[in-house]
């Protein structure tokens, strides 16, 4: 089974820090900004291993320790 991380939204090199009209930042930090694990709610944060179902109409994250309680 694999794991996604976290990304860093706080990182020049995955999101502008500017103000800006890419949709793909945007995108990111409406998913990140604020993400928690749907069982314990524990916030997820940059570099955390996750795992990630897409529902609509937005993805929801299991922490890696949430999942393997499972």
């Amino acid at each position: 089974m694999a794991y996604y991380i976290v990304p860093d939204i706080k990182d020049e090199r995955v999101v502008c820090q500017e103000p800006c009209n890419h949709s793909d930042c945007r995108a990111t930090r409406e998913e990140w900004t604020g993400a928690k694990c749907i069982d314990c709610e524990k916030p997820l944060t940059a570099g955390m291993p996750f795992y990630f179902k897409q529902t609509n109409p937005k993805p929801i994250h299991q922490c890696v320790d949430c999942a393997f309680k499972r």
